[in-house]
């Protein structure tokens, strides 16, 4: 099977590296996979895929993704700002396109002339891969996409990366971040942009007496984070970390995860998180309300519930042992190779249609 993978960019975020590593998985299998992206101003280290030509809709662009998606037998649009350009020219090519919803589709649903700007596109797709039950579902409901062209492919981390933690293991990573021992540590590992709200982690610094609060990743907010731990009394309660190279060590330091996030798919630092057997204190956003509880861990609370986060995390980290997840249940649902198995029956079942 030839595959034509489509990212929004090259840079390092959560759908890019999800294609990244499922086009290694289907490569190893004997698939051919080609990953292409749109041109970003992103700095940082990218992945290296193959960039198109500037402009979303170029005559060069829509050219030279025409040109691949032939090479192709299936083309697969990571989100939806990949969307319309694929379903152009995979019609132009004459070969088939599956989309992959990333986020939450009721956030970005709710948008102007969304029904005519996604919902076009979207009904062109031969098959439609939703995060979770509740994405499928809005799907449907809003765009009146037949559900029998979705399949519900869950986000994907490799297990083998994550694996669970010792005492022994918590202390060494603790001693490697520069994090003091004896105190319970709160951690934040993400992107440090407004949809995420990292700032929540200043409130928690300042509300929560005798723990720490490690906040690491990069972004627009990076700045203004550390400024702001500058200022919290008391400064050495948050630490503004530069972003891990190996974001397991990271969570084997921490005693729960905090994700204040405003909108969310399925994170995968969630599923992360789940494998080392750190508990998680999320907002209920998108699909970490249905993940969590599938897999039966951590807390959520209403989005803008700050008094309740702040709360959930208190406890939690009274009892932690309460709040952990089975980690054969997260990897018989979410490693990667299990989740590349459903993905390659997906693709050939595409294939096969379109012969």
């Amino acid at each position: 099977m030839r595959v034509l993978q489509v990212t929004s960019s090259s840079q390092r975020r959560g759908a890019e590296v999800f294609a990244q590593q499922l086009g290694e998985e289907l490569r190893n299998r004997g698939h051919e996979v080609r990953t292409v992206a749109f041109r970003s101003d992103g700095t940082g280290p990218g992945l290296g895929f193959m960039e198109l030509p500037a402009g979303r809709f170029s005559p060069a662009v829509l050219h030279a993704l025409t040109s691949h998606a032939r090479w192709s037998q299936v083309v697969v649009s990571h989100g939806g700002s990949t969307l319309q350009s694929v379903a152009i020219a995979s019609a132009l090519a004459r070969r088939p396109f599956a989309y992959r919803n990333i986020g939450d589709p009721s956030h970005w649903g709710a948008a102007r002339l969304s029904r005519l700007r996604i919902g076009l596109p979207l009904r062109r797709a031969t098959g439609v891969a939703a995060l979770y039950d509740s994405a499928a579902s809005y799907l449907v409901e809003h765009y009146g996409i037949h559900r029998g062209r979705i399949s519900v492919l869950g986000n994907a981390v490799p297990a083998q990366d994550f694996p669970s933690a010792t005492v022994e293991d918590r202390a060494a990573a603790r001693a490697r971040l520069g994090l003091a021992a004896g105190v319970p540590v709160i951690g934040y590992l993400g992107a440090l942009a407004p949809e995420k709200r990292p700032s929540w982690m200043i409130d928690v610094a300042v509300r929560l007496d005798g723990v720490v609060v490690a906040v690491a990743g990069d972004g627009p907010l990076r700045a203004e984070m550390s400024r702001s731990a500058a200022g919290v009394a008391g400064s050495a309660r948050l630490h503004v970390l530069e972003p891990p190279t190996d974001p397991a060590t990271f969570l084997r330091a921490v005693d729960v995860l905090a994700v204040p996030s405003t909108t969310e798919g399925v994170p995968a630092v969630v599923l992360e998180a789940a494998l080392t057997g750190t508990p998680v204190v999320a907002t209920a956003v998108g699909g970490v309300t249905d993940t969590m509880r599938s897999l039966d861990f951590g807390r959520t609370v209403p989005r803008d519930d700050l008094e309740g986060f702040i709360d959930a995390l208190r406890q939690v980290l009274a009892r932690p042992g309460e709040f952990t997840a089975d980690r054969a249940r997260v990897v018989e649902a979410h490693d990667l190779g299990s989740v590349a198995t459903r993905w390659e029956s997906f693709l050939n079942g595409i294939v096969d249609q379109d012969r």
